[in-house]
């Protein structure tokens, strides 16, 4: 009984990690492409959603762990990560985002991309934004 409880547990947490997974790897994509201005557009995740990105310049898969995508990057990653999942998680609900200075390690161009995204967030979730730099005035 126990065996076939562990079982079935596991079977469905396969599920659903699976389901997790094909509803996250187009929204975190999309994220992307628009925070790097489509540089990196394709995100893979794994069973345990270890991610991974396309680069065209090298043509093959790179994860954050690797070293060859810049900090700023692999920011912009997880960034886009944790907006796929508050999609994913609250379909209907508009819980706030709470952003603690999480463009530090960005180029200028991307920052203004997540910037301008952040803005189109505002629409529909109350965006608190933390920094100690005054990069943001303008855009706040």
């Amino acid at each position: 009984v126990y065996q076939l409880t562990r079982d079935v547990i596991e079977q469905a947490k396969e599920q659903t990690m699976r389901s997790a997974r094909d509803a996250l790897e187009p929204k975190i994509g999309a994220y992307l492409r628009r925070i790097t201005q489509g540089r990196y557009a394709q995100v893979e995740a794994d069973d345990d959603l270890n991610l991974r990105v396309f680069s065209q310049e090298k043509g093959d898969w790179i994860t954050p762990e690797s070293g060859e995508l810049s900090r700023g990057t692999v920011d912009q990653l997880y960034l886009a990560a944790r907006l796929a999942l508050l999609d994913l998680l609250y379909r209907d609900a508009k819980p706030p985002l709470l952003l603690d200075d999480p463009f530090v390690k960005f180029d200028p161009d991307r920052r203004e991309q997540a910037i301008a995204l952040c803005k189109e967030i505002a629409q529909d979730h109350q965006v608190l934004f933390f920094t100690c730099h005054d990069d943001y005035d303008e855009a706040a």
